[in-house]
């Protein structure tokens, strides 16, 4: 059969693959214990009229954070860089920290902090996946643990930001791959559908829900807030050779797509592609790396504002300006 966890073939059976779901299943419910605890709750404790007051009084506050971004474009062109760099000198010499879920396979915010950033102690990069041993020895991704790490460190950071911990961001970086792999991997497992099983649209559904329970998570926390994705090729029909159009189209190629649900925009205050205009003058390649901004719910001026990320300067030297989005843009 092919593997639920690499796609490639596998001598697994499916009743160990059922035997893994299960193992992971009995982690998760261990990690996810605190989540559960408000269902404990009776409703008319957990929801009585003074803690609804309460409440109340508390959404009059202004939040202090307004950004929410969605960081678009193809690998390697410097968002996980502007991540980094979201902080302004002040805020790193206070020591504002920086929290990034790093999901993507290349590792590129764990990169750009190790080259870029080594002494900075308050940018902190997490891996939160976690494995699991099948009954060969043989270490396999283990997608419902992973899930349930993730939600129970937003539930932490959340709890920090409320305590008064002082947090700048958290970042997101990956939410293609959160959606594709993580999200369906567990829908799969959560119904017992191998990686080349046909799933039906109720399944889908589950897929998505899993997907934006993370991503209402983090949008609940009063922080700024980051989130990376890529592009992927639009699909056409291979009868009517018409494009499928169930995700965001690129506002810079007409022949991409957002890689990620498309409602996720609706969702975000600013909306940024990234996009290499890089090119050959004179014989010498001339480097440069524009950020542009598709949507931003505070400034209908800024809409389509382009933002010199890279060049290359006179001297042959590329200078790199992470930071000129926060201060034209987000300030």
């Amino acid at each position: 059969m092919t593997s639920p966890f690499t796609g490639g073939k596998t001598d697994i059976p499916k009743s160990v693959f059922k035997e893994l779901a299960a193992e992971s299943k009995v982690e998760q419910s261990a990690v996810t214990e605190k989540l559960a605890i408000g269902h404990k709750v009776p409703t008319s404790e957990r929801f009585s009229a003074d803690k609804m007051r309460e409440w109340m009084v508390k959404s009059t506050k202004t939040k202090k954070s307004s950004i929410c971004a969605l960081l678009i474009g193809h690998p390697k062109i410097g968002k996980s860089g502007v991540l980094l760099d979201i902080r302004s000198a002040a805020e790193i010499e206070a020591g504002r920290k920086l929290y990034i879920f790093e999901l993507n396979s290349d590792q590129g915010c764990d990169v750009n902090k190790s080259t870029f950033h080594t002494d900075d102690e308050n940018i902190i990069v997490l891996n939160p996946r976690e494995y699991l041993v099948d009954k060969d020895g043989i270490w396999q991704p283990d997608y419902i643990a992973t899930m349930a790490k993730i939600k129970a460190t937003i539930q932490v950071l959340k709890e920090d930001v409320e305590a008064g911990v002082d947090i700048k961001g958290i970042g997101f970086d990956g939410l293609d791959i959160f959606l594709g792999e993580i999200c369906e991997s567990q829908m799969r497992m959560d119904e017992h559908i191998d990686a080349a099983g046909g799933v039906s649209m109720r399944f889908w559904k589950n897929r998505n829900k899993y997907y934006y329970d993370v991503l209402n998570m983090l949008l609940d926390i009063d922080v700024d807030k980051y989130f990376i994705t890529h592009y992927a090729p639009r699909s056409r029909d291979n009868t009517t050779g018409q494009y499928n159009d169930k995700r965001t189209i690129s506002k810079l190629n007409d022949s991409l797509v957002y890689a990620c649900q498309k409602s996720t925009t609706d969702k975000m205050h600013e909306v940024i592609e990234f996009s290499d205009e890089t090119k050959i003058i004179s014989g010498k390649k001339h480097i440069k790396i524009v950020a542009t901004m598709i949507a931003d719910r505070r400034s209908l001026n800024s809409y389509m504002d382009k933002i010199t990320i890279a060049e290359t300067q006179p001297d042959g030297t590329v200078k790199w300006d992470g930071q000129s989005l926060l201060e034209k843009t987000w300030n």
